[in-house]
């Protein structure tokens, strides 16, 4: 979870414990992955969120979701996701 928000594992668990308040320019990257993940697991078991985030998406060019959201392109993921929610996706 630490390489999918950017930022070192310690500092994450600060963070998450209320030790370290979580700063300002965190916030929209956090609340997208955290949307993305809760995407995932309404369609997903949520063991199998991180087998997705490393898989080639042929509807994200063939690239993985872990690399686009790394590279900061967190909007094609997150895009797909809400996809998958749509009651006509098969």
């Amino acid at each position: 979870m630490s390489v999918l928000l950017d930022v070192k594992p310690q500092r994450l668990v600060k963070m998450m414990h209320g030790d370290e308040p979580v700063p300002e320019r965190f916030v929209p990257r956090w609340e997208a992955v955290a949307e993305i993940t809760r995407n995932l697991h309404g369609v997903l078991k949520p063991s199998a969120t991180t087998r997705w985030m490393n898989t080639s998406v042929p509807d994200l060019n063939g690239k993985t979701p872990m690399d686009l959201i790394k590279r900061g392109q967190l909007t094609p993921v997150l895009a797909l996701t809400q996809s998958y929610l749509d009651p006509s996706f098969t």
